[in-house]
């Protein structure tokens, strides 16, 4: 998963700080072996307690460079104007709508959508990248539709929809396939799609976030979202390094964001990638 990059990350980043204390004849403690391990084996909360309180650290700003703003993880963009996107192939979008994703997100996902075709699989795309208007559209129509309040009012609604400026249809390597609900994979012509998928997504960079896995945090199973890891592990990272609650633009319930502690439990709340392909999963991703 994503956080253990990160969590190697942070231990490589201690290490240079004990290099560098006792280079300069510091007498500060170093974290001990115990305490290492812990967060190299701990869940998403421990991985991101400590990489956030590393980040802080000035002496360790040049150890990581972000590559994306928050503009562009927010969805505060026009993806037909901006150069780093191009609109999926007509043929494998449903409906009349012009999907986009970024340049490298988009040719892996049609060189899937051609193997899936040879292979007798007919693959669509119901969405794909999403602004931050978009999404508030969402947010907003079930926002009405709950007759809870508060908090609880908030995570009802996350149950089907994320937050505006959270969600990873923003970042433009996220796409929904094939139906809108985990039923839709039930019927045996889809279940053979999503067969597929979970048989060959990965070599073309795909994989399913939000796993079944029930000790992960975050949103519910959804067999429909596919993410672009080579892109979205990267985006997922500079998010958690760049995003505090005070960046939480103004929606209906964002004042419950920091409550229910959405950068923890729902941003860094995804499935993993078998760590075994995670190295070599650049080099498998098809593009022709």
């Amino acid at each position: 998963m994503y956080y253990h990059f990160k969590t190697h990350c942070w231990i490589l980043g201690i290490g240079v700080l004990i290099v560098g204390c006792q280079l300069e004849g510091s007498s500060s403690a170093s974290p001990s072996q115990e305490e290492l391990q812990g967060d190299a084996m701990g869940h998403n909360k421990h991985t991101y307690d400590s990489l956030h309180a590393l980040y802080l650290l000035d002496s360790l700003d040049s150890l990581y460079l972000p590559t994306f703003t928050l503009e562009e993880l927010t969805g505060q963009l026009d993806f037909s104007e901006d150069t780093n996107f191009r609109a999926i192939a007509r043929d494998y979008c449903y409906g009349s709508r012009t999907l986009y994703l970024r340049q490298e997100a988009c040719d892996s996902l049609e060189a899937m959508f051609k193997a899936a075709k040879k292979d007798g699989i007919k693959l669509l795309v119901r969405s794909a990248s999403r602004d931050y208007q978009q999404q508030c559209y969402f947010w907003n129509r079930d926002w009405k539709k709950t007759s809870k309040r508060g908090v609880e009012k908030c995570l009802d609604v996350m149950k089907i929809v994320a937050m505006p400026g959270i969600s990873r249809h923003h970042w433009g390597t996220e796409v929904d396939i094939d139906g809108l609900g985990n039923r839709y994979h039930k019927a045996t012509e889809d279940n053979k799609r999503y067969a597929w998928l979970k048989e060959n997504a990965l070599r073309f960079g795909y994989y399913q976030c939000y796993d079944g896995d029930t000790s992960r945090t975050g949103y519910q199973e959804e067999t429909w979202h596919w993410s672009f890891y080579p892109t979205g592990q990267k985006m997922t990272q500079d998010m958690s390094y760049l995003m505090t609650y005070g960046d939480i633009p103004e929606f209906s319930g964002c004042e419950h964001a920091e409550e229910i502690d959405v950068i923890q439990h729902y941003i860094l709340g995804i499935g993993s990638v078998p760590n075994a392909l995670v190295e070599t999963i650049q080099d498998s991703i098809r593009t022709e």
